[in-house]
């Protein structure tokens, strides 16, 4: 148990460490489209900027709304916008390890504090684009077994920032919600397109907000 806690504590500070040298006023391209998202970025204040009005991003909308936010103050530089794209990566991880430690209802502070570290480290192994984590943070967050119409809305609002995203994303809130019932209710006897029932409502209409959102946005 110490030597893991050891592991996950060293490989949580490597992790952010290995992250701040992205805080750069660099001119030139730290990564792969760099210049495009932050671009795309700023063609919802395009008025203010370039002086002509531009429409908004069309890939990935919620990701270049959520980089768009260091716009808001006039002339900021760049590396405060590298600084808020690592802060969100970073946050938003970190957050999701919260949501789901809550979820599994994890009492004891010490081993929650070194699960939570665990799905840090854990998440950022991969390529996760920081926005698509916002559905599931709404998930893991707003689920509950008892109250089925709660989860419902937390269904419909999570879909709806889905439909800011790719289309393969439409109906991952719903799928999630999905899994979670799955996981924590049993059949006990019940006919089985009883049992289906709630997992397929959220799935019609989370797809259905996410189109919505989607068109809303359009």
């Amino acid at each position: 148990g110490a030597l893991a806690a050891a592991l996950i504590l060293q490989a949580s500070v490597a992790r952010v460490a290995s992250a701040i040298p992205a805080i750069s006023a660099d001119p030139f391209s730290l990564g792969w489209a760099e210049t495009s998202r932050f671009f795309d970025a700023s063609l919802y204040f395009s008025t203010q900027l370039y002086g002509a009005k531009a429409p908004g991003a069309v890939l990935h909308p919620l990701l270049h709304l959520l980089l768009a936010i260091p716009f808001l103050i006039p002339g900021s530089p760049l590396w405060l916008h590298r600084a808020w794209q690592v802060f969100l990566r970073l946050g938003l991880t970190f957050v999701t390890g919260i949501a789901l430690s809550r979820w599994l209802k994890i009492e004891d502070k010490l081993l929650r504090l070194f699960f939570i570290l665990w799905v840090f480290i854990y998440l950022l192994q991969g390529p996760i684009y920081l926005h698509l984590l916002l559905p599931v943070i709404i998930i893991l967050f707003g689920y509950s077994e008892s109250n089925s119409r709660g989860t419902f809305g937390v269904v419909i609002v999570a879909s709806l920032l889905a439909g800011l995203s790719r289309i393969n994303w439409f109906p991952v809130p719903a799928m999630l919600a999905a899994a979670l019932y799955f996981l924590t209710r049993p059949v006990h006897g019940q006919r089985l397109i009883r049992y289906l029932s709630l997992p397929v409502i959220w799935f019609l209409a989370g797809t259905i907000s996410a189109l919505i959102g989607q068109w809303a946005y359009i």
